[in-house]
């Protein structure tokens, strides 16, 4: 699946999420397609509902640590963040998409 921002906050969505969005404004919005940012300094935690910085937060020190091997490692709660392309695009009322070059 692919997501998408408007680059207004941390905010990222679905394209049909964003197709409501335009529907409700009742013109077309300009995103940015996003992507995973692995190795990246932050992740997003299920648990603390924010992004956490990997050394100072996330491991032993968390209560809710649970790792994805039962033993050490990535918490199950964690996960990458995004990151923009640099591609955006324009999505209408009706679900078209087309890119801005």
């Amino acid at each position: 699946m692919k997501y998408y921002s408007n680059g207004v906050g941390e905010h990222i969505y679905d394209k049909a999420w964003w197709r409501a969005e335009a529907h409700i404004l009742g013109k077309p919005v300009r995103v940015e397609l996003q992507k995973r940012e692995k190795g990246g300094e932050f992740l997003w935690c299920a648990h603390h509902i924010d992004f956490i910085r990997t050394s100072d937060t996330c491991g032993k020190q968390c209560k809710c640590y649970y790792p994805r091997n039962g033993k050490s490692g990535c918490c199950r709660l964690a996960s990458p963040g995004f990151v923009g392309t640099g591609e955006f695009y324009e999505i209408t009322e009706k679900g078209s998409i087309r890119r801005i070059k």
